[in-house]
């Protein structure tokens, strides 16, 4: 190639440059507009690149035009005057300028925020690192492709190892894995390897240099190329040997306290027939006594016997009370299943209460829904829940009087226990079925009882599917209701004490014995 072709070349060369920087300065130009969530770093260098563009472009226009005029594309004079030793150095001041701009902006700007970051990235660092010790958390990643594992400080730590004095590879790291967990270790990462939906998470022990286990919890996840092929894994490892001890520590502790809840379950149950047939003697042979089987009694004896009965009756109820609730929280009180009639059962239970409303002056009313025949559930357990309600409504309804409403409602009993008593304050909802609770408003304080009565329903008609519910408001009466479907569904086993059963079913002659719960 001759002279000629590069005179002609390089002022194309020079206005293709000017074309490409223009371009470029007007790009810079729309970037630094919209620069509202750029860093600082990135400002600065964004402006540092904008001025080199600027310096760029004025030397390309520069020279484009002192070689085109020197090629005769521009008039004479244009060369002349560029060529001259006092212009040439206008391109070469604003090489310095451009400089010197960028050199300050680079030493003021650039320098001490990229200092200031990798200080902050130091401090990030150092406080992950601690978080990682506290929480006894370590992080690593492997490289599947060279073999390579990078762990975070905190994993030699757990391991029992010096940071960064061991070779990180997979292989060295299924040696400090127990012996017996190796296999599983090892089949779990080769699962996550090979299948993407595999979430590797694994528990096992690790074996510290001087034979320390510790248990270690591990996450991860497998990254891979466009292909689907692995190329890395990460995730954690957690240290949970002090949890596991405290699980196992709680789990002992479960243990003996359900070893010492069966131990007294099997009293109780022991002692059940123990308890009750010495009251039910007594409350029979009074009941005897007062009604003059074994000669006349005078006006005080009669009265002392009364009291006599009366304070049976009550110590009784108080037993079957917490035999119920033991028997209940221990999971060992069952319901049977047997066909029986409501609308008998509901009347058997007003007709127990009636004569102590009677004597209160208080109505004692009852409707039966024409539908309401026959239901399969546990007629034992009804009538004492039954009977918990109306006890109470006809204890606390001083006037007015006590209606018991029982329907059927599609698959399932509805019945509902109406009193215009005292009613129950709202705040006291929370701990009206709870087990030893008496609520300390109005009458309730001139009652005796161990508060277990709604408990034990509830817990009742729970066992039997249904659930039971209260509307009251003070002073305008309560309104209990409880729902049981129609039929018990798998139930087809009797209590574990049949003797309790029988007992209480069949009292001494002469004992007239109804439940008589306590709020």
């Amino acid at each position: 190639m001759n002279e000629e072709f590069f005179l002609w070349l390089t002022p194309l060369t020079y206005w293709l440059l000017v074309i490409l920087w223009g371009t470029i300065l007007v790009l810079y130009v729309r970037v630094i507009h919209d620069w509202t969530h750029t860093s600082l770093a990135m400002k600065v260098l964004l402006w540092v690149l904008f001025i080199d563009a600027i310096r760029t472009l004025f030397e390309s226009i520069y020279f484009g035009g002192w070689y085109t005029a020197r090629v005769g594309m521009l008039p004479e004079f244009v060369y002349e005057f560029l060529v001259q030793p006092q212009h040439v150095f206008f391109p070469k001041l604003v090489n310095v300028l451009a400089a010197l701009v960028i050199l300050t902006l680079l030493l003021r700007r650039w320098f001490p925020h990229l200092a200031s970051e990798l200080e902050t990235q130091s401090t990030q660092i150092g406080q992950l690192a601690r978080a990682q010790e506290l929480a006894h958390v370590g992080n690593w990643e492997w490289d599947i492709v060279s073999n390579e594992l990078a762990w975070s400080d905190e994993i030699y730590r757990i391991f029992g190892l010096e940071p960064r004095q061991f070779g990180a590879t997979y292989e060295a790291f299924l040696q400090s894995v127990h012996p017996d967990d190796r296999s599983r270790v090892t089949e779990a990462v080769e699962r996550a390897v090979a299948e993407p939906d595999y979430r590797y998470s694994i528990e096992h022990r690790v074996v510290h240099p001087d034979g320390t286990l510790r248990t270690v919890h591990e996450v991860g996840r497998v990254l891979r190329n466009q292909e689907g092929q692995p190329i890395r894994m990460s995730g954690t490892v957690r240290d949970v040997t002090e949890e596991r001890l405290a699980s196992e520590e709680l789990k002992e502790a479960k243990d003996a306290a359900e070893a010492a809840d069966r131990v007294k379950s099997a009293f109780l149950a022991t002692m059940s027939h123990e308890l009750r047939t010495p009251l039910n003697s007594i409350i029979g042979f009074t009941g005897m006594l007062l009604k003059g089987l074994a000669g006349p009694l005078n006006q005080e004896q009669e009265k002392q016997l009364e009291m006599v009965r009366g304070s049976s009756r009550h110590l009784l109820d108080l037993v079957c009370d917490v035999l119920d609730i033991s028997k209940i929280e221990a999971g060992q009180l069952e319901v049977c299943c047997e066909r029986f009639d409501v609308g008998t059962s509901v009347r058997k239970a007003v007709g127990l209460l009636a004569t102590r409303a009677a004597t209160k002056g208080i109505e004692l009313s009852l409707e039966i829904a024409p539908d309401v025949i026959e239901v399969d559930s546990d007629c034992r357990r009804i009538e004492q829940v039954l009977l918990n309600l109306l006890s109470n409504a006809v204890k606390f309804t001083e006037s007015g009087g006590v209606h018991v409403d029982c329907r059927r409602c599609d698959e399932s009993l509805e019945i509902c226990v109406q009193d215009t008593g005292i009613g129950i304050a709202p705040e006291d909802m929370d701990r009206l079925f709870q087990p030893f609770q008496q609520l300390d408003t109005g009458l309730s304080r001139q009652h005796e009882g161990t508060g277990l009565g709604l408990s034990i329903s509830r817990k009742l008609i729970e066992l039997l599917g249904g659930h039971i519910w209260v509307e009251s408001e003070p002073g305008q009466g309560s309104r209990f209701s409880f729902e049981i479907p129609l039929k018990v569904e798998n139930v087809d086993h009797e209590a574990q004490d049949p003797g309790y059963r029988r007992q209480r079913a069949e009292p001494v002659p002469g004992a007239v014995h109804s439940r008589e719960p306590r709020v």
